[in-house]
């Protein structure tokens, strides 16, 4: 939480509203005159957006906003328990049958010298470096690499791992050379000295050897050479670690190309998104000056523009334009003026949510659905009006994602969001102590004013010791943030020890840890609401969970070992999250959990014959939404019990699972009834039905009802005869059909028709149809009018002998994918009808198959081809492949004599793997394509033995650079 934002936010109104309450005499006792008190808040209130202001410059008032922040904390902690207090006397009334009436109220040591470096290298000679140059490479021609400060990439690493090379590949590369006007190679290799090294850039940059001594100088001349340009300057070999040295030897690197007008573009871009710059010509004026204080730093143009977003006054981009903050030189966290300026026009209520996110280190990708609970867990998120607060949170998100606060992940950008290291400085700097982290190699010594703390577990090489967080007991947030492996930390110094000293709580986090039980003291933690046990070995949790009564998400999540929830969990009336996903032992539900009519999210829902563990707990329990799977429906012991869950009024639902387990026993007709009962909103968008035992499908499959309908998958179903009349479903995404995203057949022994063919719905993304016993065939029409289909997946389909012109495979002419997978009967594919736009094909344990298909040049999209197991393959046609192939796998094709015709025409070729073809004797006569970068050869004697060092098929293979030769 930023320093005193708490009574900047609207939060500080609703704690006057409840201080003003009727425990006002209890509150005396404690503050005295409760006018004065609340007159004296609001007097700090007054001077707050003052001292806000004035905190990055005043670090005295730095210091007086975190003793407020402090007074804060403690006054919220009262008014929770006071609040609980509350609760259990309301309680008593309701017990004593009381109602209401109306009108009542280190700096690392240098090794030995080595010998200076240049930017000359033999490339010949360089192995496996590949992935590492295309990633500086990317850096180094993005747009992220501009402005007129320098921007820096480092190499860093032991002696030995090849960073110079790294660096020389990139340095000689052509689109470096083509993207620089200008390349500079400095060994710096001695101790570091400002003027000989800028004597060194100097004479790199000109050619020639300056007998220059005076640094003001040199540094005048290099400026002028440099003034304009854009350059690459390499310094190889440095070890100075001191920023002073670094700040004067990049003073005249400054003067190079700023990319002005690429700034500009990226500005209006987001400052005037959705608006004609060009209309308002005086906001046009102010916005090219504001640039200039940016100094061509996209991350500063970015959030300046976001800061500006949508604003049409002239007078609010003048108070940008004349901050004193651009008066304010980056200062020595690095926090830019463009930055400090962007927070401190954030909305209060937007401030606390950012500072908060310095809990997490540098480049950590965070999910923005967890962190939405953070801040709700918190108390960030205010409510207002009849919007959730989950809707809340997702919008103050979103408005710092806007605002360049937050930027979507490289590793997954749909999923993954991180800070840039800039904006984090800046978030650490203004939570100062409230914010700390628990890592190996750096102070564990914890600020009494603490309280939000991070523990980087799996930084610590010999295990980790909590003692430093039990030496505070201010502390409202613990998260232990892991890797991909579990923790083997000690639960006992985990829980036993740690728990007892942090009863002010709202977060605890204890996901990935190898804790076995959570001890009963946990249910001392009052002001708990957010609490992760994901990943863990519990089997159960305490009862005392069953009374923290604030508690809004619980989180469990790949629980494997959890076979039951507490008896009590109904008294957790303000649960708003119960996250149960691959909790696959839980055996049943809680009693009554249809009383938490809260809950948006659960996830999975266990039948079970016990009272008040059936299917109709749900019936309350209208808000849920995402995904809901409901598990052993065998024990449904009603009928009427599935049409009381009332699945049908559940409108935010979007992803429905019913699932029988294998082996059940529930006849036909009762299965067929109940399914009847279980019909879904129309919201929702994808279904799966899984070891359903019934013959038919209910109605409601093919009813108008399911609108939005996108994703179908029926696994398992293996009584099944006809599938059910999914063309009735209604006009969605097409002019004349539903359009669904993916629809997945699984396991559907007995399946003998498709009715109404004519009316298949119109799939966009993906069919995979697999694991049927008894078809020979697909039905004729099957793929016809799906000319928006992408993906196609035929696999374990045992009976299927050909895939038939009138399937309708030509009418695929979207098709970029097209996997067979273990078909053993199949044994041609059609002539034609592969669609042109097809990028990857795969063919699979296909036994009988015993030639490719003509026409395959014509794949003029193709960039893929794997053929696996195809035993009775014994050539390729006549024809070359198509010459838009990157990669061509074979691989156990055991009567495979030859590689395809004209092989080396295809100049695209890159990667080429051959596996298990113990009857290929050769390469093509005329060799490879110069294209080709990575060659495998496994488990192919003949071959093998040709293509060695010195063999018969060695010159065809010579330039290759990635070679991988198995020998025997």
């Amino acid at each position: 939480m930023a320093v005193g934002e708490i009574f900047l936010s609207a939060a500080f109104q609703i704690t006057l509203e409840k201080l003003a309450s009727p425990m006002s005499k209890e509150l005396e006792k404690s503050f005295g005159d409760l006018k004065k008190f609340t007159w004296t808040l609001s007097k700090i209130q007054a001077v707050l957006r003052d001292a806000e202001a004035r905190q990055i410059t005043n670090a005295a008032v730095k210091l007086w906003l975190s003793d407020v922040e402090e007074v804060a904390d403690d006054a919220e902690d009262v008014l929770d328990e006071i609040n609980m207090r509350l609760d259990e006397i309301a309680k008593k009334g309701d017990e004593l049958g009381l109602k209401e009436r109306s009108g009542e109220k280190g700096h690392n040591a240098r090794p030995n010298a080595r010998p200076p470096s240049s930017s000359l290298i033999d490339e010949s000679s360089v192995f496996g470096r590949e992935v590492e140059k295309e990633e500086i490479l990317e850096l180094l021609v993005s747009d992220e690499y501009g402005g007129s400060d320098v921007c820096v990439i480092p190499i860093v690493g032991m002696g030995g791992l090849g960073k110079t090379t790294l660096a020389q590949l990139v340095y000689n590369d052509e689109k470096v050379t083509k993207h620089f006007e200008l390349k500079m190679w400095v060994c710096v290799s001695d101790d570091f000295d400002v003027r000989r090294a800028t004597k060194s850039v100097l004479d790199s940059a000109t050619g020639k050897n300056f007998d220059l001594m005076d640094l003001d100088i040199l540094q005048s001349k290099l400026r002028d050479i440099l003034k304009g340009k854009r350059y690459l300057l390499v310094l190889d070999d440095v070890w100075t670690e001191k920023k002073s040295d670094w700040d004067r030897l990049r003073l005249p690197l400054r003067a190079g190309a700023t990319g002005n007008d690429d700034c500009w573009s990226l500005f209006k871009q987001i400052a005037f998104e959705n608006r004609n710059a060009d209309a308002h010509p005086e906001l046009v004026r102010i916005g090219e000056e504001i640039l200039k204080k940016c100094r061509g730093l996209p991350l500063a143009v970015k959030t300046i523009g976001g800061l500006l977003y949508l604003e049409t006054d002239e007078y609010e981009w003048e108070m940008i334009l004349k901050s004193d903050l651009w008066d304010f030189e980056e200062d020595e966290n690095g926090i830019l003026p463009a930055l400090r300026l962007s927070y401190n026009h954030l909305p209060e209520h937007l401030k606390q949510c950012f500072v908060f996110c310095s809990v997490f280190p540098k480049d950590y990708n965070f999910e923005k659905e967890t962190l939405v609970l953070l801040w709700i867990a918190e108390g960030f998120v205010l409510a207002k009006g009849r919007k959730h607060l989950e809707d809340l949170g997702s919008d103050y998100f979103d408005e710092l994602l806007l605002r360049s606060f937050f930027q979507r992940s490289k590793i997954n950008s749909s999923k993954f969001f991180v800070m840039h290291d800039l904006v984090h400085d800046l978030a650490q700097y203004l939570a100062g102590d409230l914010c700390f982290r628990l890592e190996e190699g750096k102070s564990q010594s914890i600020s009494e004013r603490a309280r939000h703390a991070a523990v980087l577990h799996n930084t610590f090489k010999s295990g980790v010791t909590f003692e430093a967080l039990g030496t505070t007991t201010n502390l409202r947030t613990v998260i232990l943030l892991h890797g991909n492996e579990r923790s083997e930390t000690p639960k006992a110094i985990v829980l036993h020890d740690l728990l007892p000293s942090l009863r002010c709580l709202r977060v605890l986090d204890l996901s990935h840890i190898a804790v076995e039980e959570i001890p009963d003291m946990v249910g001392r933690l009052k002001h708990l609401r957010y609490l992760n046990l994901s990943s863990t070995r519990i089997k159960m949790l305490p009862p005392s969970v069953c009374t923290l009564y604030n508690l809004q998400s619980l989180i469990l999540m790949n629980c494997n070992n959890l076979k039951g929830l507490p008896n009590d969990m109904k008294n957790l009336l303000n649960l708003r999250h119960l996250n149960l996903t691959g909790c696959w032992h839980l055996i049943c539900m809680p009693p009554q959990i249809g009383e938490l009519t809260c809950l948006r999210t659960l996830h999975r829902f266990v039948v079970a014959k016990e009272k008040g563990c059936g299917i109709g707990e749900l019936k309350g329990m209208t808000e849920l939404r995402a995904t809901l799977i409901i598990d052993r429906l065998e024990d449904v012991s009603m009928v009427s019990e599935g049409r009381e869950a009332n699945l049908k009024n559940k409108q935010y639902l979007r992803r429905l699972e019913l699932k029988w387990s294998p082996g059940h026993h529930m006849p036909h007709a009762i299965g067929e009834e109940l399914l009847e009962c279980l019909e879904p909103h129309g919201n929702l968008k994808e279904l799966k039905i899984d070891v359903y035992h019934g013959a038919k499908f209910p109605n409601w499959m093919g009813y108008s009802l399911l609108s939005r309908l996108e994703r179908i998958e029926l696994s398992q179903c293996t009584y099944s005869r006809i599938l059910p009349p999914l063309g009735q479903l209604p006009l969605l995404k097409s002019d004349s059909r539903v359009s669904l995203e993916k629809m997945k057949l699984e396991d559907m022994k007995n399946l003998k028709e498709w009715h109404e063919i004519e009316d298949v719905p119109l799939i966009s993304i993906l069919i995979e149809i697999s694991n049927f016993r008894r078809l020979a065939l697909l039905p004729e029409g099957l793929l016809q009018h799906l000319n928006s289909l992408k993906e196609l997946r035929i696999q374990n389909f045992y009976g299927l002998e050909a895939l038939k012109k009138e399937v309708g495979l030509q009418d695929l002419v979207s098709l970029q994918r097209f996997e067979i997978l273990s078909c053993p009967k199949l044994v041609s594919l059609p002539e034609e009808g592969l669609s042109s736009a097809l990028r990857y094909l795969s063919l699979c344990v296909c036994n009988s198959l015993q030639s490719l298909p003509k026409g395959l040049e014509n794949l003029s999209s193709l960039e893929e081809l794997s053929i696996s197991k195809c035993p009775k393959l014994v050539t390729f046609p006549e024809e070359k492949l198509p010459s838009s192939l990157k990669l061509l796998r074979i691989s156990a094709c055991a009567n495979l004599v030859s590689l395809p015709k004209r092989l080396n025409e295809l100049s695209v070729l890159q990667h080429l793997a051959i596996d298990s073809c113990h009857a290929l004797r050769s390469l093509p006569e005329e060799g490879l394509p110069a294209s080709v970068r990575s060659l495998s050869i496994q488990r192919s004697q003949l071959l093998e033995k040709r293509c060695e060092e010195g063999g018969e098929d060695w010159n065809k293979i010579a330039h290759i650079p990635d070679r991988y030769i198995e020998r025997f």
